[in-house]
């Protein structure tokens, strides 16, 4: 493991592209207008509503809007709030929600680098280490980073979340994603209390990180073991 001060640019590497999509890009919440995302935006609403401007936006609020540069707002600095407060029902929900999602999203772009050429060369370094240990999170091409970044982001879009789930949901899925690179299998991870068979846990990712051919899901087991039941089908037909 290297030592924190010797992490700097890592981190700089890290920051550098979300910060840019951060500063740049509008943030659209659900319960909140098209007009209201725009104005945080520094978009001059009325002008477009007169020029019928809006209709390259209107698409639907997953489509991404480019913050309205000017020398007196460069950066997209405010952000366009939900009035009401979701119920401790909603917020449960969409958290078990996104991250399943995400589950799943991530196992296909998983599987990915590990079949596609291009892509395994890209996955490689996040395989080479020795013992398994927390820092190897974060060693990740700027491809996986990203990927790993939308996906999650695409998760919580998908299904309208509010502004109050995605900020519980960011340091669930940190967590989530440094436990499985811990190497410890801890009596109280999350694998330990969901029922048994449903969560994969730092052992079966560490397995992963050892072999790389299975346990491709990273917090759930539901599509590595609908995956292993497909392929064992297949090498039976063939």
């Amino acid at each position: 493991m290297r030592r924190p001060a010797r992490r700097g640019m890592e981190a700089l590497v890290y920051v550098a592209p979300l910060l840019t999509l951060d500063l740049l890009m509008i943030k659209k919440f659900a319960g909140v207008s098209l007009e209201d995302m725009l104005r945080s935006g520094n978009y001059d609403v009325p002008s477009m509503l007169d020029a019928d401007k809006l209709s390259l936006h209107k698409a639907h609020f997953l489509v991404p809007s480019v913050h309205n540069f000017s020398f007196s707002s460069p950066l997209q600095t405010k952000r366009a709030l939900p009035l009401e407060a979701p119920s401790s029902r909603r917020l449960a929900l969409e958290l078990v929600t996104s991250l399943v999602l995400y589950d799943v999203l991530f196992f296909a772009f998983h599987l990915s680098m590990h079949i596609i050429p291009g892509l395994k060369a890209w996955h490689k370094p996040h395989h080479k280490h020795g013992e398994m240990h927390p820092q190897i999170t974060n060693q990740l091409h700027v491809f996986e980073r990203l990927g790993l970044v939308l996906l999650a982001n695409f998760s919580l879009n998908i299904i309208g979340s509010h502004v109050l789930t995605r900020t519980l949901f960011v340091p669930i899925f940190v967590w989530l994603l440094v436990e499985i690179h811990s190497g410890l299998d801890l009596p109280w991870a999350y694998d330990k209390i969901l029922p048994a068979g449903w969560g994969g846990g730092a052992r079966k990712h560490a397995a992963h990180h050892r072999e790389g051919e299975t346990g491709m899901e990273p917090y759930f087991n539901w599509c590595d073991d609908a995956w292993e039941a497909l392929s064992e089908r297949w090498r039976i037909g063939s």
